[in-house]
């Protein structure tokens, strides 16, 4: 009995000692893994950075109509929705399409979102002749069918 007493005790240390190596693989893991999505953040952050450079630097920082333009919010607001998905950008041409985009908002004044691209059609109406000749085919077509049931 002495002796099955003395080996469960090594046999729970052996069993903690494989969990504990177990579980330090996985962790070793997790952590390459958040190393790696960490360190591409650091690099799209780092590439918006010069983006927003590049932009400041075709810009004439000197002209208060530009500078009031680059602080108001709805340019803020384009700023913010081109960066969102910045890395959905897969190509370099997209993301000089945006810095180009970027330039220009920050010269021009942008529309605001409530004014439409194109007047509204005219409502159009039927005259009363017409409305007869609609009535008069629809009367038809219920006639031929009544006609065939």
């Amino acid at each position: 009995m002495s002796i099955l007493g003395g080996a469960i005790p090594l046999l729970g240390g052996a069993v903690s000692g494989a969990a504990g190596a177990w579980s330090e693989k996985e962790q070793d893991h997790f952590n390459r893994v958040a190393a790696s999505w960490l360190q591409l953040q650091k690099d799209e952050i780092k590439e918006i950075g010069v983006t927003i450079a590049e932009i400041l630097t075709r810009l004439d920082l000197n002209d208060e109509d530009i500078r009031k333009r680059i602080e108001s919010p709805e340019y803020l607001s384009l700023l913010k929705k081109c960066f969102r998905d910045w890395s959905a950008a897969e190509s370099e041409a997209k993301r000089i399409l945006v810095r180009n985009l970027l330039s220009n908002a920050a010269v021009n004044k942008i529309c605001t979102d409530d004014v439409k691209g194109h007047a509204p059609k005219p409502k159009r109406t039927i005259s009363a002749a017409g409305r007869k000749r609609i009535a008069a085919a629809q009367r038809a077509r219920w006639a031929k069918i009544k006609r065939a049931a």
